[in-house]
């Protein structure tokens, strides 16, 4: 009898049954390393992937966020006024007692940062940069199940008040061009606050190795001790903007927005566009001097604004999404499971390490993102060798609802089974990483599903247009790197993480800057 595929609606279902909790939805299962801890970030892009198929369950998270929505500012969890918390892991959720081994590495990490943590109520961190997805999320709800969900109200747990849906997004609202009024980049820029935090102001390339200068032997860090802009938030921005202007058509703050949303993008191609790479740079830092200045990192974070309305009134709309998508299948990013993190020019400065965030590492959810990106650009054939034929095929092979898949970087071999150990007597090649995978993982699971319901309602470019003929131009490309779906390799790894922890460890004392 043939195997079912995993990846099949039902199976999915119940991979996302382990996630769910009194808090809403967990970043992944309770075995994970963070296991039944709420990431905003996370559970905003697994309901915006499940708009349609559990809009209820989607429903009640715009309740759950902003419960612990910022009233002060705390240097030492990086609360703002109306900043919506990055994590969230309650100690007793109902009742229910997290493991201590669970216990055990949230404090491990609170040590490092220098945060309490209660036995009951747990541990909140504040340095969310992307959280302002809540207002585009919010507002793609109502648009197809109605507005009736910004009167649903919810208490919030710092003042104890009753607030209502519609109150915390304008706040949102509020915090976001807050934020952007005060960079004088005129950019959303965020700075950590905290020293000891080893997130990067929870972007989603959040690794404290995840960014660097491309300079010397190993990399140079980035300037964490001033404002740093990412790419990724600037479309988020945009989107955000447009949202709250759509939610609330009568604040007297909507031409502000509007006037923010057109001039963020002319703003991020003066300061992210590198020239030589006919691309956008990840990240924009400030060099000893307070000047401005790129991270020459080539990242798949670019890739993003295809799913945002970044590009939407740029007047050079077509040649800039063309040169994205030409990075999207470049022999350097693509892989048989989609788009490595970085591109594989970067891979000497990583040696034998594997960086959960670098140049082996193939996040599913990026594949997702960039998936709807290309859907929504208009290149749909494209968005099927995503997310269908790399991603999803990618996790049938697995077997697993995968956080990410290592890569080798000489023959381009996917590691479909991080958590099975060599066969005796069988060579295998080892992966010097700090950590395996976690699964289930909450957005790889939503991604699958929003893939399998986009697939359902597959469309085409027409024929000779722009969009068709940019398809079959890069679907050539990707004919030279066999997805997940048809690719002939499986080949036996062997995880090291004893040795991985100590490399990231080296690296990491790298790539930290010290205060000045």
């Amino acid at each position: 009898m043939k195997q079912k595929p995993f990846v099949s609606i039902e199976n999915l279902v119940l991979a996302l049954h382990e996630c769910r909790y009194s808090g809403g939805l967990a970043a992944s299962g309770g075995q994970a390393g963070f296991g039944y801890a709420r990431f905003t970030r996370d559970y905003l892009q697994a309901m915006d992937d499940l708009m349609t198929l559990l809009p209820s369950l989607v429903r009640e998270g715009f309740s759950h966020i902003p419960q612990e929505q910022g009233i002060k500012d705390d240097p030492a969890t990086e609360e703002e006024l109306d900043r919506l918390p990055h994590q969230v892991a309650q100690g007793k959720p109902s009742g229910l007692v997290m493991s201590p081994k669970l216990v055990e590495e949230w404090r491990y990490w609170l040590d490092k940062w220098g945060v309490g943590y209660d036995d009951q109520y747990g541990f909140i961190v504040y340095n969310a940069s992307d959280a302002a997805r809540y207002l585009t999320v919010l507002a793609e709800y109502c648009r197809i199940h109605g507005d009736d969900v910004l009167d649903d109200q919810f208490v919030h747990r710092p003042s104890g008040e009753i607030r209502s849906i519609r109150n915390a997004a304008k706040r949102v609202a509020g915090w976001l061009v807050r934020t952007i009024e005060r960079s004088d980049l005129g950019l959303m820029e965020v700075q950590t606050m905290n020293p000891k935090q080893t997130s990067w102001s929870a972007v989603m390339r959040d690794g404290i190795d995840s960014y660097y200068h491309p300079e010397g032997d190993h990399g140079e860090p980035v300037n964490r001790y001033a404002p740093v802009a990412y790419i990724e938030n600037q479309g988020i921005a945009v989107g955000a903007l447009h949202a709250a202007a759509e939610l609330f058509g009568d604040a007297p703050e909507r031409a502000k927005w509007l006037e923010l949303a057109r001039e963020i993008p002319k703003r991020t191609l003066e300061h992210f566009w590198l020239p030589e790479f006919n691309y956008f740079a990840p990240a924009v830092d400030r060099d000893e001097d307070g000047a401005a200045r790129p991270v020459k990192l080539l990242s798949s974070a670019p890739m993003e604004l295809l799913a945002t309305p970044f590009f939407d009134e740029l007047p050079n709309r077509r040649e800039l999404v063309e040169k994205v998508v030409a990075k999207i299948f470049d022999r350097g990013f693509l892989t048989p499971v989609g788009v490595r993190m970085l591109h594989l020019d970067h891979a000497g400065l990583e040696g034998d390490y594997y960086p959960y965030q670098g140049t082996a590492a193939v996040w599913g959810v990026t594949q997702r993102v960039i998936a709807h990106g290309l859907r929504r650009q208009g290149l749909a054939p494209l968005a099927h060798d995503i997310g269908l034929q790399r991603l999803v095929s990618g996790l049938n092979r697995t077997g697993k609802a995968v956080e990410y898949w290592l890569v080798e970087r000489e023959h381009g071999w996917v590691n479909y089974h991080p958590y099975r150990p060599a066969l005796d007597g069988e060579e295998a090649t080892v992966m010097y990483a700090a950590e395996r995978p976690n699964q289930p993982q909450l957005w790889t699971i939503t991604g699958a599903m929003a893939e399998l319901l986009s697939e359902e309602a597959h469309e085409t470019a027409p024929a000779g247009s722009w969009e068709a003929k940019l398809c079959v131009r890069y679907l050539l490309e990707a004919a030279e790197v066999p997805p997940a779906l048809v690719d002939p390799v499986d080949h036996d790894f062997v995880i090291d993480v004893t040795r991985g922890k100590q490399m990231m460890r080296e690296r990491a004392d790298r790539l930290v800057p010290q205060k000045r």
